[in-house]
């Protein structure tokens, strides 16, 4: 049975993000919204300069996404005020993932970036990307599992940025690539899917590829 029904007006590319009380989503606008989930009114709203293709991402009573403006934002979840602002090279269509107080997110300047979810500084970045990157990242066991259109899997260090791995499948093109896919883990292993279509199984620690499907 439908509760209640939103209508943005513009297209809604990504996933929402539950906080709490609210849903929060961007549009095609450039509009990031917290809906009350009791009965779809608006508890805040917040206008970027261009699209929105990212989901946000929540913690430390911060919401965390980026714009096609090539800009990384922080709102503040209750209000939906502006805590800080990071501007990369190029549209930010990735989704963010935040762990200990750190934001790890990429852009389609090739460069994957850890911010400071508190104060918007970097921690660290990785320019050794060499296409865009649409996806929100693993963070799991140390480390930070990406994909991107340049037909590779990276594995970089949480902490330092530095590369542990990285793997390409027997199809190495950029239309093969793991890059729409959110990786996720489980035992030691990271699972992935390309538009082969086929799901790879790799061992998380290494990079070892323990099984391939297109079952």
């Amino acid at each position: 049975r439908e509760r209640w029904r939103f209508e943005a007006g513009w297209t809604i590319a990504s996933s929402a993000a539950v906080i709490g009380e609210t849903v929060v989503f961007g549009d095609a606008s450039g509009a990031v919204r917290a809906l009350r989930v009791a009965d779809g009114s608006i508890a805040w709203e917040y206008k970027t300069d261009d699209p929105v293709y990212s989901t946000p991402a929540f913690a430390g009573g911060r919401v965390v996404f980026g714009s096609t403006s090539g800009a990384i934002l922080a709102l503040d979840a209750r209000t939906g005020d502006p805590v800080w602002k990071v501007q990369t090279g190029g549209p930010v269509v990735a989704s963010p993932s935040i762990a200990d107080g750190v934001v790890f997110i990429g852009s389609s300047d090739h460069v994957f970036r850890a911010i400071s979810l508190n104060t918007g500084m970097a921690v660290w970045s990785y320019d050794g990307v060499e296409s865009f990157v649409e996806t929100r990242a693993l963070v799991a066991d140390g480390m930070v599992v990406f994909g991107a259109w340049d037909g590779r899997l990276y594995a970089l260090d949480a902490k330092t940025g530095k590369p542990v791995w990285t793997w390409t499948g027997e199809r190495p093109s950029r239309y093969y690539s793991p890059a729409a896919c959110w990786p996720v883990a489980a035992g030691g292993r990271v699972f992935i899917v390309t538009p082969g279509p086929w799901m790879t199984a790799l061992e998380l620690a290494s990079g070892r590829e323990i099984w391939g499907t297109d079952n």
